[in-house]
């Protein structure tokens, strides 16, 4: 048996009710610590509250008249069952925040935006080919190529500088995305490594030495591939 004390109201009508050390009394209270009387009675069938097992089987008691009942707890959330919580029952552990979900979704986008930001400057800031006065970037190489109508360039060296780097920069800068918007993870990744693949190639049809490419010519290739596996690691971001 359990000792004398306020449990749990087993019927649900109140939010506590008094159990004397061998049945339940009409003694209850509410939520508010107010007490009253509620003489339901209770099925002789159902077992009074287990006590837990280092506790010793209190004397039988009277149950005490409403004046003389102790002050009821905090008053826990009703429950549909008769029985009593048994005492040293753990409480279920609050989920704690998913700090290192927080840490990845970070991740994902620093490595995005490292990826985004080299694209950009190599697109339009940066020299591809040569280096001091002699040096060209992205647009003079795409002006040239479109002013030698016979040059000896591939069709795919053509299309990356009629349109291709654009398609290039924008999946970059997509991979910012990627963690706000999970559906975009493989096709932005997918296309970040065409990406990369289509500007080496470039470079090396345009190019008859790896010399003469400048620094511009190394980012455009890594800003890309960067994009990609930041858009790979992004996690979902807590909404």
């Amino acid at each position: 048996m359990s000792a004398a004390n306020w449990y749990p109201d087993p019927t649900g009508r109140h939010v506590q009710r008094y159990f004397d050390g061998q049945r339940w009394t009409p003694h209850v209270a509410g939520a508010d610590g107010g007490q009253s009387q509620d003489p339901v009675p209770v099925d002789p069938s159902v077992p009074a509250p287990a006590a837990p097992p280092t506790a010793a089987a209190p004397a039988p008691q009277q149950a005490p008249p409403p004046q003389q009942a102790p002050p009821p707890q905090q008053a826990p959330p009703p429950q549909q069952n008769w029985s009593p919580p048994q005492q040293g029952q753990a409480t279920p552990a609050t989920p704690a925040a998913s700090g290192s979900s927080n840490i990845a979704v970070g991740a994902g986008l620093i490595v995005s935006a490292v990826g985004a930001i080299a694209t950009l400057l190599a697109m339009f800031a940066l020299d591809w080919i040569g280096d001091g006065p002699f040096s060209i970037d992205r647009a003079d190489i795409g002006d040239a190529i479109s002013g030698f109508a016979e040059a000896d360039f591939t069709v795919v060296s053509e299309l990356f500088f009629s349109f291709g780097w654009i398609v290039v920069l924008v999946a970059a800068i997509a991979a910012l995305l990627v963690p706000f918007v999970p559906a975009l993870k493989l096709p932005v990744a997918l296309v970040c490594a065409i990406g990369t693949a289509w500007v080496l190639f470039t470079l090396f049809d345009i190019t008859e030495s790896v010399d003469e490419l400048a620094i511009g010519a190394w980012v455009a290739v890594a800003g890309p591939a960067v994009a990609a596996v930041g858009a790979l690691i992004s996690k979902p971001a807590s909404r």
